[in-house]
């Protein structure tokens, strides 16, 4: 188990390798017109997308199978050569 000192600090570097995105009606309809089944899913690929995002990082890949974008799990995403780097930036 991570102590809370630890989990802070973690959760606070994965915010500075984070971009939020705020809804919008371009990008609900975006998702409403995407040829995913999932609407909430279209809707974080539109997101993705709206800001040329490198990765979508999920635990649910198979729902993202018509993404464009890269999608990656928490933990291949982890390991990638530039979030190490943003990682040892930060910390």
């Amino acid at each position: 188990m991570v102590d809370e000192t630890t989990a802070r600090a973690d959760a606070q570097a994965i915010l500075k390798g984070v971009q939020l995105v705020a809804l919008s009606q371009t990008i609900l309809n975006l998702a409403h017109i995407s040829v995913g089944p999932d609407f909430e899913d279209n809707i974080q690929i539109a997101s993705a997308q709206s800001i040329s995002a490198n990765h979508l990082i999920t635990r649910n890949k198979k729902d993202f199978d018509t993404s464009q974008i890269t999608v990656l799990s928490p933990g291949k995403w982890l390991v990638l050569p530039e979030v190490a780097a943003l990682e040892a930036k930060i910390r």
